[in-house]
């Protein structure tokens, strides 16, 4: 399978897109000033929206152009975004003084309500029943709930000396607060929006990540070196993984079977099996990792290297560096994109027909006839017929020559459709 992965260069102000196939950076994107934080994708993998910290915006990326579409004024020091489960809202924290968290429709790309929260809030957690979210406020050490549906406040729970971070069970039914100050887990019981236990860590906390079954919860301690091991259903530590100096950000292989954690003092990449939670190598990479990303396929790692502005590929399957690909300035965030199918592609095609037809650039009688051989493309294509696929893009390419020399469709138009059509047929 092919991918691309988006890196976010929070010193240079831009993106650096990736194709897992060749491991070349293939596009750079323009964004705001000092990106920072979560990245937001809708689920059908369209739009991407990155918060710029520096500028008081959101960038909003057409995933199919890599273009930047639209830029969102926020208020104060957006600090990353979180989509709601359906992608059609995405949640910016305003983190400088109190708040608020903006909603913005990924329809109309606008601001439709502003939440109140605490003081430095961060990207709220929300249940994957899209019902309610939690956001953590550093300063005023509580947690706001609000009701995801109708984005009001329910209740505002207090907890540890400068909370950071948040993760929730995949049965929504309980919520992680790692407290810095205090070197603790907070746990809240989301029926009831209470705490129930404090979990003692044995270092400072720095992020936390569950299992995808919910069966283990990994907290990585940067002050003590080591990662722990957390039971849900007894909320105690079991084990205390020692990674390496200053751990960061684990990422678990999509069969749940391997964890891999940056550390950032040492420079390198400690490879966790999750079935013993035993270091199993450590892999010597660029100059302090902060995350990773792992292709959905599970065959390759890439480690975002802030200081030596690079990304170290890894082969999943035996745990080595493949190559390292140079970056902009400070990459810190990731998004992993899935690459389009031809499929995908002629579908694009077919919205842009239909949309000229709706702007009364294209009669509809006109438009069925290349509707039709694009719809001949795909079924071809799902069987396996790629000779009479191409066949039909050529039919296809032949008839919008046609429209243009009739003066049906303007040459700029018809060409674009034309270059688009024949990309796909080269790739057949």
């Amino acid at each position: 399978m092919s991918f691309f992965l988006y890196v976010v260069n929070r010193g240079s102000n831009n993106i650096s897109v990736i194709d897992t196939l060749s491991n070349t950076v293939v596009d750079t994107i323009a964004v705001g000033v000092t990106p920072f934080g979560s990245l937001g994708v809708t689920p059908d993998e369209r739009k991407m929206y990155v918060a710029n910290r520096g500028s008081n915006t959101v960038s909003v990326i057409d995933l199919t152009t890599n273009t930047v579409i639209k830029t969102i004024p926020m208020t104060q020091r957006p600090h990353g975004v979180t989509m709601s489960p359906d992608g059609l809202k995405a949640y910016v924290p305003n983190h400088r003084n109190g708040g608020p968290v903006s909603v913005i429709d990924t329809t109309t790309d606008t601001v439709i309500k502003n939440i109140p929260v605490g003081f430095n809030p961060v990207p709220p957690s929300i249940t994957s029943d899209g019902n309610k979210g939690y956001v953590v406020n550093e300063v005023t050490d509580d947690v706001t709930v609000f009701n995801a549906v109708t984005d009001t406040v329910i209740t505002t729970i207090p907890v540890g000396n400068f909370p950071q971070s948040s993760a929730i069970l995949p049965n929504n039914s309980k919520i992680y607060v790692e407290i810095v100050s205090t070197n603790e887990l907070y746990v809240i019981d989301v029926a009831t929006d209470t705490v129930i236990k404090q979990i003692p860590l044995p270092g400072q906390p720095s992020t936390i990540v569950i299992t995808s079954d919910g069966s283990k919860i990994y907290v990585q301690n940067s002050t003590s070196n080591v990662v722990s091991v957390i039971d849900p259903t007894t909320d105690t530590i079991v084990k205390n993984i020692v990674t390496g100096n200053n751990p960061f950000n684990i990422n678990i292989t999509p069969d749940g079977t391997k964890g891999y954690v940056p550390n950032r003092g040492d420079n390198a990449l400690a490879v966790i099996d999750i079935t013993t939670d035993t270091v199993l190598t450590t892999i010597p990479v660029g100059i302090t990792p902060l995350s990773t990303a792992i292709t959905p396929d599970g065959q390759l790692g890439y480690v975002l290297n802030f200081d030596s502005n690079d990304v170290t590929v890894i082969d999943i399957n035996n745990d080595s560096v493949i190559t390292t690909i140079p970056v902009g300035v400070n990459p810190t965030q990731f998004a992993i994109i899935s690459a389009p199918t031809p499929q995908d592609k002629v579908r694009d095609l077919i919205d842009r027909i239909n949309e000229l037809v709706n702007d009364g650039k294209l009669k509809k009688a006109k438009a069925n006839g290349l509707l039709a051989k694009l719809n001949g493309v795909i079924n071809n294509l799902d069987q396996g017929k790629n000779n009479p696929a191409k066949n039909q893009l050529e039919a296809f390419i032949n008839q919008v020559k046609g429209f243009i020399n009739a003066g049906i469709l303007p040459q700029p138009i018809g060409q674009e459709l034309i270059d688009d059509a024949s990309e796909i047929n080269n790739e057949l």
